[in-house]
C-alpha cells in the first residue's frame, strides 16, 4: 500500500507491474479532493460566521454598555433632581414651621407681656387707690391746686372754693405746702369737688374724677407711663 499526500504530492504514473494491495481509483481521489476543498470552504465559512458572531457580540456589548451608562446617568440625574426637590420641600417645611413657631412665640410673648401689664396695672390701681385713701383730703386738694396754679396765675387773684366740711383741712394743707391762696367754703360744693376761680377763669376740680380717669386709663391701656400722665 502506498501512502499518498494528495494535497501536496502530485500523482505520477508508476511504470512496471502494479504493486500488490488495494488500489485507489482516480474517482476516489477526485472525490477526496472535492471533499478537501469543501472542508476548507466550510472551515472558512465557519471562521467567517465565528468572526461575525464575535463582532456582533462586541457590538451588542458596546451597545449594552452605552445603554447601561445612559440609564445610569439618567437615574443619577433623576435621583439628584428628586433629592434637590426633597431638600427644597424640607427647607420650605422647616421654614414654615420656624415661622409658625416664631409667630406662636411672638403671640405667647405678647400675651405674657399683656398679662404682666394687666397685673402691673391692677397692682398700680390697688396701690394708687390705697395710697389716695390714706391721704388727707386737704393734702390732695393742695397737691391738685399746686399743679394747676402755674397756668392760672396770669389770670388774676385766685380763690379756692371747697366744701365747708373740708375747708379747715384744705386751708391747713395749703399753709403747710407754702401755697398762698385764698380758701373759702362754698355750700354749693360737696364730696371731693372744688372750684378755683379768678376774675377771668374758673377751674372745677374733682378728685374722684381724676382718680377714676387714671384708673380707667390703666385698665383700658396698661402702660406704666399712664400713671405719670
Amino acid at each position: 500500500m502506498y501512502v499518498v499526500d494528495y494535497p501536496l504530492t502530485s500523482i505520477e504514473p508508476i511504470h512496471g507491474p502494479v504493486p500488490p494491495g488495494p488500489l485507489i481509483t482516480r474517482e476516489t481521489l477526485d472525490l477526496m479532493r472535492d471533499q478537501s476543498r469543501c472542508r476548507d470552504q466550510w472551515l472558512a465559512e465557519a471562521r467567517a460566521c465565528r468572526d461575525a458572531a464575535y463582532a456582533e457580540r462586541e457590538r451588542m456589548q458596546a451597545e449594552s454598555e452605552a445603554m447601561r451608562s445612559a440609564m445610569l446617568d439618567e437615574a443619577r440625574a433623576q435621583a439628584t433632581q428628586h433629592a434637590t426637590q426633597q431638600a427644597e420641600e424640607a427647607r420650605r417645611t422647616a421654614l414654615a414651621q420656624a415661622i409658625d413657631w416664631l409667630v406662636d412665640e411672638a403671640a405667647m410673648e405678647r400675651a405674657t407681656v399683656q398679662s404682666l401689664e394687666r397685673r402691673i396695672a391692677d397692682a398700680m390701681v390697688g396701690a394708687l387707690s390705697n395710697f389716695v385713701a390714706t391721704l388727707d383730703i386737704g393734702e390732695r386738694f393742695a397737691h391738685r391746686v399746686a399743679k394747676t396754679l402755674p397756668s392760672l396765675v396770669r389770670h388774676g387773684a385766685l380763690v379756692l372754693h371747697v366744701p365747708p366740711v373740708h375747708h379747715a383741712s384744705v386751708a391747713s394743707a395749703l399753709r403747710r405746702a407754702d401755697i398762698v391762696l385764698a380758701c373759702e367754703p362754698d355750700q354749693a360744693l360737696s364730696g371731693h369737688r372744688a372750684r378755683l376761680e379768678s376774675e377771668w377763669v374758673t377751674l372745677c376740680i374733682d378728685l374722684d374724677a381724676d382718680l377714676s380717669a387714671v384708673v380707667d386709663r390703666l385698665r383700658v391701656v396698661p402702660n406704666l407711663e399712664v400713671a405719670y400722665g
